[in-house]
């Protein structure tokens, strides 16, 4: 028995109207008396010929692309020694991806194989595929208002914007989402019809679907994040021109500042150039979706087959969106990208561990030394103040006049402490002195 799955134009990511279902081949959908000579003409258009190929394989390439690099940004995220509010936006962003990549090419195959799959089935792989392709959107507006209280708020973002309160923002969001779409679980019929079984709208959800939850729908999975999107981004850059100004003005020079200060500009510029391609990719489909109503044409001709090109294109490009964010990361973040390497050439680990020696090796030549000289004037200093890279917070240690002075590497803990602490050494009446530094 044949059997095949419908889509619904209900869809906003899979936008295809029953005409055009009608006429795609291998979907097993009878004609209803379509006019058999304009149909045949209709396929022998190049146009829709390419149309046809590129509907069928594009969900391929961009698994190809996407589910890796998607895996790669979470295997990345995991093995950082801390995970900031950032870094968890980008790590639910790569599994929201994934899943909106995988459940689009599960429901393309049951459907373009005519596999048979329950109702409830259906109804979950369909709500699922809605859900996460909405929900990765608003990640990206998440992502978008961190960006904008760290650059605004550089001060406070730490203590407005922690690692706990992005999470429950992040579940807010996905929750919205899912009560949006939750009616999908008892809008669905399956139905039969000369052998081929298929799924559609109950009529008392058409109107409502045709109606407000049209625009509703739209509103919330692609006008409102793109326009946030945009006006974030537009006050993200117009604060850092005026910081960069004001900077400017008072010292003749735009600081570098420290690391932190660093990887907190990469993110920035990380986060802008994910969003310019967001928008790039997915505000052609906001005029889609809301213009086409409006988009005349007769069916079986010609201008049907530029429709049908252009609604299968810029599908194309909404698609692509989950599958590009691994290379922008790459791309246009150093940190991101040493941090990916060193993880798949497992070199985290000794890259650390040669840091940590190089200093150890420092510090305790320019102690040994100091005390061979028999503790007299240190550095130059007539209090015999020394500092060193390592030293173990609130604690005292001893060494007799003549022994080495032993060094431990505990410090590292303190490192980004640099209040000074006093360890006393008897060692010609001298107090050394050590301080915790910024490695």
């Amino acid at each position: 028995m044949s059997v095949t799955i419908l889509y619904s134009n209900v869809s906003s990511r899979l936008d295809i109207t029953l005409p055009e279902m009608n006429l795609t081949s291998g979907l097993g959908v009878p004609d209803n008396g379509t006019d058999e000579e304009k149909r045949r003409i209709y396929e022998s258009y190049t146009l829709y010929t390419v149309t046809y190929a590129m509907a069928t394989y594009y969900l391929y390439v961009i698994a190809a692309f996407g589910v890796p690099g998607n895996v790669a940004s979470i295997f990345t995220i995991i093995t950082l020694p801390t995970v900031s509010s950032s870094k968890v936006h980008v790590a639910i962003l790569a599994v929201t991806d994934t899943m909106a990549i995988v459940l689009k090419l599960l429901y393309q195959e049951f459907s373009a194989r005519g596999l048979y799959v329950s109702l409830p089935f259906h109804t979950i792989i369909f709500f699922l595929m809605e859900f996460f392709t909405t929900y990765a959107n608003w990640v990206v507006v998440a992502m978008t208002a961190e960006r904008f209280l760290a650059v605004c708020f550089p001060l406070r973002v730490g203590r407005m914007y922690t690692r706990r309160k992005a999470i429950v923002v992040l579940a807010g969001l996905a929750l919205i989402t899912a009560s949006i779409n939750i009616f999908h679980f008892w809008a669905w019929e399956e139905l039969c019809e000369d052998g081929f079984w298929y799924y559609k709208l109950k009529d008392e959800y058409i109107d409502v679907v045709h109606g407000a939850f049209y625009y509703i729908s739209g509103t919330h999975s692609i006008l409102l994040p793109c326009a946030l999107i945009f006006t974030g981004n537009a006050l993200i850059i117009l604060s850092i021109r005026q910081a960069r100004a004001v900077q400017r003005h008072l010292t003749n020079s735009v600081e570098q500042g420290g690391r932190k200060a660093k990887d907190q500009r990469q993110i920035t510029v990380m986060l802008v150039v994910v969003s310019i391609v967001f928008l790039l990719l997915n505000t052609p489909n906001a005029f889609l979706y809301f213009f086409k109503k409006y988009w005349e044409y007769e069916l079986w001709s010609y201008s049907h087959a530029e429709y049908f090109f252009t609604a299968r294109f810029i599908h194309l490009l909404l698609d692509a969106n989950h599958a590009v964010n691994f290379y922008l990361y790459f791309l246009s973040m150093s940190s991101f990208r040493r941090r990916f390497l060193d993880s798949i050439r497992c070199r985290g680990k000794i890259r650390h561990r040669h840091t940590m020696s190089s200093v150890y090796r420092t510090s305790q030549t320019y102690i040994n030394s100091l005390h061979q000289t028999g503790g007299g004037d240190t550095f130059g200093r007539p209090d015999g103040l020394v500092y060193s890279a390592f030293s173990k917070r609130n604690s005292s240690s001893r060494a007799e006049s003549g022994q080495s002075i032993k060094l431990t590497t505990n410090g590292v803990r303190n490192s980004n402490n640099n209040k000074i602490t006093r360890s006393l050494l008897k060692n010609d009446s001298q107090h050394f002195v050590t301080a915790n530094s910024d490695l």
